[in-house]
């Protein structure tokens, strides 16, 4: 019996997942857990944290004009707000935020580059940007890096998708 192909086309014509999902979803946790696990081991939040908790703060009570006239960009005190706002601190609000963008990045770049160029460069490049000293460091600090890292990893698998 002749195994198929981690990824590729189906015959039910979908493409199958490079990891598979349960695959994905557990590289998504361990990258979880190795970036909380290092926030746990910070010190000293990186020196725009408090910067950006200030502007969260700020959009939180509603002074968009302090915000918006800040040079940094608006979105990551806005999602600090948007998570602030379910009770949780707004330290640790902006620590979801960072490692959520980190777990968007995983999955766009995993999902890109398996369609782009087969399974084992989506698995590798994936496991890489998980595990990544660097790319674990500025998601799992009060950093936007991790956030707009994310959205930007998205967008081009957007667009590679559409372009198709």
């Amino acid at each position: 019996m002749q195994a198929e192909p981690a990824a590729g086309p189906s015959p039910s014509g979908g493409v199958r997942p490079f990891l598979g999902a349960p695959g994905l979803l557990g590289l998504l946790g361990v990258a979880a857990a190795v970036r909380a696990i290092a926030w746990s081991r910070t010190t000293v939040m990186f020196n725009d944290g408090p910067v950006f908790l200030a502007l969260a703060e700020a959009v939180g009570e509603g002074r968009w004009a302090e915000v918006l006239a800040h040079p940094y960009h608006p979105l990551y005190p806005v999602a600090i707000a948007g998570v602030s706002s379910l009770g949780i601190g707004a330290e640790t609000a902006a620590i979801v935020v960072s490692i959520a963008g980190g777990l968007l990045a995983i999955g766009a770049l995993h999902d890109f580059l398996g369609r782009a160029f087969g399974p084992v460069l989506a698995g590798l490049g994936a496991w890489t940007l998980a595990l990544h000293p660097w790319a674990v460091d500025f998601t799992a600090d009060v950093m936007s890096d991790g956030l707009y890292m994310g959205l930007c990893l998205a967008a081009r698998h957007s667009a590679a998708k559409a372009a198709r």
